[in-house]
């Protein structure tokens, strides 16, 4: 905790310029560099600077309390008055009122006082509040009269007798108790029970008790209401190493504004810290849109070869006649979805890039919510790694480009150091359309061809025969219907030395719908000097555009 020191002149002075010194003291000299000290309720220290021509003691008369101050020394020999003697003040831990002492520096008939404050430490109730929820003709579980409570040393017992009255409180109790505290900061809690029988406003009224010290009455305001179904369905759509993607029901036969919120969990325990949570509200225009599947999440930069754990809520909507009255649905049972391992890289590999640090900033993660391009893979998006939309086949294209908008500290930062995508780059005319989505690329617009071009293969030595793998599928503008809308094929180009099957490129087949495709590529007679490129084969034609997303690139010798 920050400790206040007071008395002088100013902080820049400090080591100049000493409480006490006048020409009267040209001669002789004893000094102090504050002349009072504050000190926080818990255990701490502080230093007192003394310089003196003359030898000095130290002298504490405690106007409040006795014994709490703790120090060094308690003289010192005098000097030329230049070099500063410290002497190191302990205050003990206060677990009562404010305390104050003053300290008499003396000597050869000078007398510096220094006075001493340390604030109040007695347990504080900083509030009191409800946890959890009441509905009406359901048992209540996990529902609490929270006190929250401060500055406790440990083992003081603190009484809570709470009441309740209202329309809504028939069916429940809430019982009286006594808690042993824990030392500094928590929440004693009394389990609320019962079975609500009727709607209405349900009043608490909380008194505490501490050490013959009486607290409130606290006025806590709740009421019982209709609980919200809670969402079905839940499961893992996806796992990937370090992003997953979860899906549950939702009922698409009336359009409307819904509300959500999930949290992804470290644990099935009841104690178990929150990893990712986000609580959101769909609009109708939204819900209705096929393109957008706002019941599904993708959270990426998680860890491989973990369990976590998901479970969603359904939220009433303000404005949305079905939802007025009604409280939060139930959380769903736990689903575990554990990430897959690290991805085993062959160590004779020439490239692997997986695109994993595309889920910090950058496209969806980032102007899904906030709109706006960010720049910063360690700013606001780190807190929205995930987006609503379909991992493969939807992407928010109108987010910011790669090449066009970002900067090179951010490619650098996501891990596209010498990769090229930019416009009128590598040989290209015209915009090219390369864009982050979470944990992998997404390339072109309905108007606009998209490419991508890897770094040299720096790690050949020689002509090398190497094979070129990747995964990919090709957009579908929408998940429900069983019409393409955009060409599933792709070329590979090579660029510099090396051919496939004699030429400069092949066209490749990928996945057409939602799941990617692996596909390979063997390439002849490659060099340091090569450059492998991927591209869609045209913007648009016969109707069909050329979106399409690609991701773990890996390059090796071929055997």
């Amino acid at each position: 905790m920050l400790l206040k020191l007071r008395g002088m002149c100013a902080v820049l002075l400090a080591a100049l310029a000493f409480a006490g010194c006048s020409d009267d003291d040209a001669a002789s000299s004893l000094a102090t560099n504050f002349d009072e000290l504050e000190f926080s309720y818990e255990e701490s220290d502080q230093q007192l600077l003394i310089r003196s021509t003359v030898p000095w003691t130290l002298d504490c008369t405690y106007l409040t309390g006795d014994g709490w101050l703790a120090f060094d020394k308690t003289s010192g020999p005098g000097d030329e008055g230049i070099v500063s003697q410290r002497v190191t003040i302990k205050a003990l831990h206060n677990t009562g009122v404010e305390r104050t002492a003053e300290l008499h520096i003396t000597g050869a008939g000078f007398d510096r006082k220094v006075t001493v404050v340390q604030e109040d430490g007695q347990v504080r109730i900083d509030g009191v509040e409800l946890e959890g929820d009441m509905a009406k003709d359901e048992p209540v579980e996990k529902t609490y009269i929270a006190v929250n409570y401060s500055r406790a040393v440990g083992g003081e017992k603190l009484t809570v007798t709470p009441t309740l009255s209202g329309e809504g409180s028939d069916g429940l109790s809430v019982a009286a108790g006594e808690v042993t505290l824990d030392a500094g900061s928590g929440v004693a809690r009394m389990a609320v029970t019962g079975t609500p029988t009727t709607f209405g406003e349900v009043l608490f009224k909380v008194a505490v008790e501490l050490g013959g010290k009486s607290f409130g009455p606290y006025e806590v305001k709740s009421e019982t209401a209709n609980r919200m179904a809670a969402p079905t369905g839940l499961y893992v759509f996806r796992a990937d190493s370090h992003e997953i993607i979860m899906e549950w029901d939702n009922d698409h036969s009336t359009v409307r504004t819904r509300k959500w919120a999930w949290q992804l969990l470290d644990s099935d325990a009841d104690d178990a810290g929150v990893v990712r949570e986000f609580t959101y509200e769909v609009n109708s225009n939204d819900d209705k849109n096929p393109k957008y599947v706002y019941n599904r999440f993708i959270i990426g930069a998680l860890d491989p070869g973990t369990t976590y754990y998901f479970r969603v809520k359904r939220c009433p909507s303000e404005g949305v006649a079905d939802d007025a009255g009604k409280i939060d649905s139930k959380w769903t049972e736990l689903c575990p979805v554990t990430t897959k391992a690290e991805p085993e890289v062959p160590a004779d590999a020439v490239l692997f890039q997986d695109f994993r640090y595309l889920a910090y900033g950058g496209n969806n993660v980032y102007t899904a919510f906030a709109g706006g391009v960010n720049d910063n893979p360690t700013g606001k998006a780190l807190d929205q790694i995930f987006v609503p939309y379909e991992k493969y086949c939807n992407a928010n294209s109108a987010a910011a480009n790669l090449w066009t908008t970002h900067s090179a500290a951010y490619r650098s930062a996501v891990g596209l150091d010498g990769w090229v995508g930019g416009n009128n780059a590598a040989g290209h005319t015209g915009n090219n359309s390369v864009y982050g989505a979470t944990g992998m690329l997404k390339l072109g617009t309905g108007s606009a061809v998209g490419w991508i071009q890897t770094p040299a293969l720096e790690k050949l030595t020689g002509a090398t025969d190497i094979t070129v793998s990747f995964d990919a599928c090709c957009w579908w503008e929408d998940p429900s219907s069983s019409a393409k809308s955009d060409n599933p094929e792709i070329k590979v180009i090579v660029v510099g030395p090396g051919t496939i099957d004699g030429q400069k490129e092949a066209k490749v087949q990928i996945s057409e719908k939602r799941e990617m495709k692996p596909c390979t590529v063997n390439v002849a007679g490659a060099t340091a000097e090569t450059h492998i490129e991927f591209s869609a084969v045209f913007a648009k034609e016969n109707g069909l555009t050329n979106r399409w997303f690609l991701d773990n690139v890996l390059i090796v010798p071929a055997k």
